[in-house]
């Protein structure tokens, strides 16, 4: 799940974020596989630009996370695939 939340001027941002983090607790539970969680939360968009935009990118790091898990979940369950 890679994507953004910035904060506007009321409260739903808390409650994207929330609802962000439950939906993908709940794929995880459900299918069992290995999951990117890539979501920047920021107070502004230069924030959220900032973070994005460096060597400590989220996204990047979820995704490299994921490819990782995945590739050691072969190779724990012994598929050559």
């Amino acid at each position: 799940a890679l994507g953004c939340v910035i904060r506007g001027e009321t409260t739903h941002y808390d409650v994207v974020v929330n609802e962000c983090v439950r939906g993908c607790n709940d794929l995880v539970r459900e299918f069992t596989v290995p999951f990117g969680f890539g979501i920047i939360t920021a107070n502004t968009y230069a924030q959220a630009e900032a973070r994005a935009g460096t060597d400590r990118c989220v996204g990047r790091m979820a995704l490299r996370a994921a490819v990782e898990m995945a590739s050691l979940n072969q190779k724990l369950s012994g598929d050559s695939k």
